[in-house]
């Protein structure tokens, strides 16, 4: 006899729920695509703040198989030094395997071009400063944010960060 856990029905019960939601545009999902605007103007929209640019850094992201495309038969570190070495230096600082091939460097404006212009590379893009806030309350939150931090109803659509952790 097959019986449900109380976990795997709740779970299963958020599954269908989900899966019949529509999708909206206004949920940031499909937001870019159905915005509208144009290449131009997205790319001028996700450049990062001026202050907020470490000067001289870059995070360069290159293609998983780097080192084949150099002709290389170490790995992704080779690759990257060899990578550094063809536009005349810079530091590393970092090396990225995880979730996405790459590493963090110290070079010029300069260097930094030539190296987006090199076989394998992917993209480089200057390394910004991030900061999280504990005390903004994010305004036109989503269904489930505005529902963590208000359990009951009616909703007010803002999240309030919980000054405990949770």
């Amino acid at each position: 006899m097959f019986s449900h856990h109380p976990k795997s029905v709740i779970a299963s019960a958020l599954v269908v729920s989900l899966a019949g939601a529509p999708l909206a545009a206004e949920a940031g999902l499909f937001s870019t695509l159905l915005s509208g605007a144009s290449s131009t103007e997205q790319a001028q929209s996700s450049q990062p703040e001026p202050a907020s640019v470490i000067p001289q850094r870059y995070i360069l992201t290159v293609e998983p198989q780097i080192a084949s495309i150099l002709g290389l038969n170490d790995g992704l570190l080779a690759g990257v030094q060899h990578l550094l070495t063809a536009v005349g230096g810079g530091e590393l600082l970092f090396l990225y395997e995880s979730v996405f091939q790459g590493a963090a460097v110290q070079l010029t404006e300069s260097q930094a071009t030539m190296l987006a212009s090199l076989p394998g590379v992917k993209s480089v893009e200057p390394d910004t400063w991030m900061s999280v806030s504990a005390s903004e309350t994010q305004a036109n939150a989503t269904w489930g944010l505005d529902r963590v931090d208000q359990p009951t109803l009616p909703l007010d659509g803002r999240k309030r960060p919980a000054t405990c952790g949770r």
